[in-house]
Formats: C-alpha cells, sequence, structure tokens
C-alpha cells in the first residue's frame, strides 16, 4: 500500500519539478520528503532550510507542503491549500498519531519527524531508500507524460489515497515576507 501511494506521488512529483524528461528506467530510487510547513509557523525556518539542502540531493524527492491551519493567527500563508491540510490530516490517520504539527516531514509516507530534526530524518531516508519499491516508468507523451506502473502489482493506496495531478510545480517559490516569523 505505502509503496502505491509513494510511487504515484514520486512520478508525479518528478515530472512536475523537472523541466526535462525523465524516466524511471534509468533506476533512479528516490526517497520522497514532505514537509509540512507553513508561513505562520514560527519552528519552520530551520526545516525549510532543511529540506531545501535535501532539495539538492540527487536520492531526494523534497516536497514543500504548505498547511493552512495556521492562517486564523493572522499571518495568511499565500502558498497554503486546504487540500494540503487534509493530506496532512490523512497521514496523521494513516500513522497513527492523534494530531498534526508543523513542521512536520513525512518520509516515503512511511514514518515522519520534526522537520528539523536532522539526524532522525536523514536516518530515516536511509532506511527508506533500502526498501524496494514500486516499478513506475514515467516518459514525455505529446504535451503531456505517461505513467506506467506494470500489471501484477497489487497494491493499494492507504486509507483512500488518490493521485492527481493539479498544478506545475516550480523548482522554486518566492514571497515576500513583511516581517520576521
Amino acid at each position: 500500500m505505502k509503496l502505491y501511494l509513494k510511487a504515484l506521488v514520486l512520478a508525479a512529483g518528478i515530472f512536475a519539478a523537472v523541466n526535462s524528461s525523465v524516466d524511471a528506467a534509468e533506476n533512479k530510487s528516490l526517497t520522497l520528503v514532505e514537509l509540512h510547513t507553513s508561513q505562520g509557523c514560527s519552528s519552520c525556518p530551520p526545516a525549510d532550510a532543511f529540506l531545501g539542502e535535501l532539495a539538492k540531493r540527487d536520492d531526494v524527492m523534497a516536497l514543500s507542503v504548505h498547511v493552512d491551519y495556521w492562517d486564523y493567527i493572522g499571518w495568511k500563508d499565500c502558498f497554503a491549500n486546504p487540500e494540503n491540510t487534509k493530506r496532512q490530516r490523512r497521514y496523521a490517520q494513516y500513522l497513527g498519531l492523534r494530531y498534526v504539527y508543523t513542521p512536520q516531514m513525512v518520509i516515503d509516507g512511511a514514518d515522519h519527524v520534526t522537520g528539523s530534526d536532522r539526524t532522525k530524518t536523514l536516518k530515516n531516508i536511509k532506511a527508506a531508500a533500502k526498501t524496494k519499491g514500486l516499478a513506475v516508468r514515467v516518459r514525455r507523451d505529446g504535451d503531456g507524460f505517461r505513467i506506467s506502473v506494470p500489471a501484477g502489482q497489487k497494491r493499494r493506496p492507504p486509507c483512500g489515497w488518490r493521485c492527481s495531478i493539479t498544478a506545475m510545480i516550480p523548482k522554486s517559490s518566492a514571497a515576500k515576507i513583511p516581517a520576521a516569523h
């Protein structure tokens, strides 16, 4: 189940984050690291910086997932999306957590750590890299991409996950922040 989710999110993320054609047949294995963060979170800047470092690694697909539940305190996160908050809540349910928090890193959809905890994050990335992945092939197809998962891999996503690609994600985005956290 976890592998199915990882494969679909990775396939979508790979092409949302890069400008050139990539084919999973190159046998490059990536560990998905999702940071749940918010501009209104005073503890998040170190985790955001650490995710930036992880994004430079060739074995990590780093995604910054901005949640909206801190918006009520008056600092509206311009990257936040209610769907991201729902996604984090599904992770919490799947991982057996009673709450969500920022900064939270989810590693390969299977484990979570405080986003600024470098030691645990690196340990979990190393462990995740050793797990057997799901074969996925991604290639350009006209103006889009074709994602193929070979038949016979009977895995279902956890807790009702559905994969959808809703937008292109730039390599980086910037926002003018009027004051420090």
